[in-house]
């Protein structure tokens, strides 16, 4: 275990303990250092998680919910999510939204917030409608409220446009990520967000029918993230996997051989290095 768990988790036994002040500053401070879902920051949350879990879910059902927790929440959301532990996070985040809903007004940024990591999960478990329908009310709400090219307008038009194309609605994915990306103009060429809509449209286009333009459009995604990401990068291998698929479409089937087996070698020499039993 981390060192830093460790004194964490000590910490944790001994505030449940004391009074309700001492576990409130226990919780803030793992409010302060378990805050992200980053894939390169994964060895970390991952050993938090469990701790964080046990520290929160024991007032899950009480009402007592405050600040601290709701944050915990959120961001334990999130990495259950990327785990693949898609029914447990949306449990969580819809007690996380719950509570954000009764105590923040409806302009409020982590109400948005959760409610669009909500519709990221319903998505990822399969509720497709649901996610549709929150994320349409999350796109209407920071629409009000938002600049056109504020990131979390632009993020919340992105994830619907994705529920659109889960939910059969191809020429609205496509419509909704083409302005995402217009408006993306404004990042560098290699910002994170700009290429993630550029993977996405290139995916709803494969869908369309517009083979040639989502070729084209992924093998720029492809050679900018070849640049800046490690070779085992999950966005890295997504982009070179889609791009592969999108090459068979357009009957360039040495090309999607090639790309596939590679893509394929590094999956497996990663997760061996990651588990190696």
């Amino acid at each position: 275990m981390h060192r830093l768990v460790q004194v964490v988790s000590r910490w944790w036994i001994k505030s449940r303990e004391g009074s309700n002040e001492k576990k409130q500053a226990a919780l803030g401070h793992l409010a302060t250092i378990f805050n992200t879902d980053n894939w390169d920051s994964r060895v970390l949350w991952r050993s938090y998680l469990p701790h964080v879990l046990r520290a929160i879910q024991g007032d899950a059902g009480d009402g007592g919910w405050g600040l601290h927790e709701c944050q915990l929440g959120f961001w334990a959301g999130r990495c259950l999510e990327v785990e693949g532990r898609n029914r447990e996070a949306v449990e969580l985040l819809e007690h996380v939204v719950a509570v954000r809903g009764r105590t923040l007004s409806e302009e409020h940024p982590d109400r948005l917030a959760s409610q669009h990591v909500l519709a990221s999960a319903y998505k990822a478990n399969g509720q497709v409608k649901e996610a549709v329908e929150m994320l349409e009310h999350v796109v209407a709400v920071r629409g009000r409220i938002l600049s056109e090219e504020h990131p979390d307008r632009l993020a919340s038009q992105h994830a619907l446009a994705i529920a659109y194309q889960a939910n059969g609605q191809v020429k609205k994915a496509v419509e909704l990520l083409e302005h995402v990306v217009v408006q993306g103009r404004t990042l560098s060429e290699e910002h994170p967000d700009r290429l993630a809509s550029q993977h996405e449209l290139a995916i709803a286009y494969r869908a369309n029918g517009q083979v040639k333009e989502a070729v084209e459009l992924l093998e720029h995604v492809v050679a900018v993230r070849g640049r800046t990401l490690s070779q085992e990068h999950p966005s890295r291998l997504a982009s070179q996997h889609v791009l592969a698929s999108a090459y068979e479409a357009n009957g360039q089937v040495k090309k999607a051989v090639e790309l596939l087996e590679h893509a394929v070698a590094v999956r497996e020499r990663t997760l061996s290095e990651e588990d190696p039993d």
